[in-house]
């Protein structure tokens, strides 16, 4: 069984947040299915009553009293003792030091965090090593994000047979992003294959709100633009059929579909959007014409049209093929 840990609420100490926030985010991780937080000490004291549904990890410096802390389902810790309640904690920066844990592998449950490099060598080795070397036991892996690959590791340890990752939302901390390696179990039926994640959006625009930073609008799954489409190809695929470019329905995570008019665009999407907004267009040379106009403005503006602008052009090439019927 997948366990994902979301340890967003570990690495949001330099921001302000209010309790209400943090009630927020776990209520969004309850409705995904993510009932695993790992927090900070500091959230711990904002929580006051910690919220029910969800199993804390807390993550413990050295000289922080595990019984200081109440109400904690598993303590976080850089120790090299089986505690009870405790995940030995192990910082490897280098794929190399893996060998080092032999020494520790009568330990019951172990974090691995780091290996930030490790989609540069033999990962499959590494981590099938790392599997050996704590067979039978638990393991946490916590791939670091500092060559971007942390989303894409954290899903090819699950692949590979492991049960457990650490991430956090949009992979703040510098891990890999919990919404990312979450979809990539969901689309392969293997983590939570019933579940709605529409909320996704609002943890995107609580996100925004804390960190006050803009998440771009082609991040993956909570990117506003992921569904855009533009090029004609792109399009003529998708009306034979969606999964031909779209991996999961837009639905599922509270978007759809949005045909953009841009130079790139086709026939179909001319007649697409023309039907988006109710205007009937039979001919194929208006459709042509249309394209043509499109093609060139496009170009010259260097962007793509808004549905306005679409709009009025369609008119005004209609509006002068009338003009010349007339005549």
């Amino acid at each position: 069984m997948i366990k994902i840990i979301d340890a967003t609420l570990a690495n949001i100490d330099q921001y302000e947040i209010s309790r209400e926030q943090l009630l927020f985010f776990c209520e969004g991780m309850k409705q995904i299915g993510i009932l695993d937080m790992e927090i900070s000490t500091k959230v711990y004291h904002m929580f006051g009553t910690l919220p029910e549904g969800i199993r804390f990890y807390l993550r413990l410096d050295p000289f922080q009293k595990i019984a200081d802390f109440q109400g904690i389902y598993k303590y976080v810790i850089s120790n090299i003792e089986n505690l009870a309640n405790c995940i030995s904690s192990f910082q490897i920066n280098d794929s190399r030091e893996v060998q080092l844990l032999r020494k520790h592998g009568p330990l019951d449950f172990v974090k691995i965090v780091g290996l930030d490099d490790l989609l540069c060598g033999n990962y499959t080795f590494v981590m099938k090593e790392i599997m050996s070397i704590f067979a039978g036991k638990e393991i946490l892996f916590c791939p670091e994000n500092t060559y971007d690959c942390a989303s894409a590791l954290a899903i090819i340890w699950l692949g590979l047979g492991g049960k457990a990752v650490t991430t956090s939302f949009m992979g703040i901390g510098n891990l890999s992003a919990t919404e990312e390696v979450y979809m990539a179990m969901h689309v392969t039926c293997r983590y939570k294959p019933n579940q709605s994640l529409s909320i996704l959006q609002n943890l995107a625009v609580w996100y925004e709100k804390i960190t006050k930073k803009r998440i771009s609008p082609i991040k993956p799954v909570i990117g506003q633009k992921i569904f855009y489409v533009e090029s004609g190809i792109h399009v003529d695929g998708i009306i034979k059929n969606p999964a031909n470019y779209e991996a999961y329905e837009p639905q599922l995570v509270g978007k759809e579909t949005t045909i953009v008019i841009g130079k790139h665009s086709g026939t179909n999407s001319i007649k697409l959007k023309c039907n988006e907004h109710g205007i009937d267009v039979h001919s194929q040379s208006d459709i042509d014409l249309i394209l043509n106009k499109v093609k060139q403005i496009c170009m010259e503006k260097r962007s793509g049209l808004t549905d306005d602008e679409f709009l009025g052009l369609v008119r005004e090439v209609l509006a002068d093929e009338r003009k010349k019927m007339d005549c």
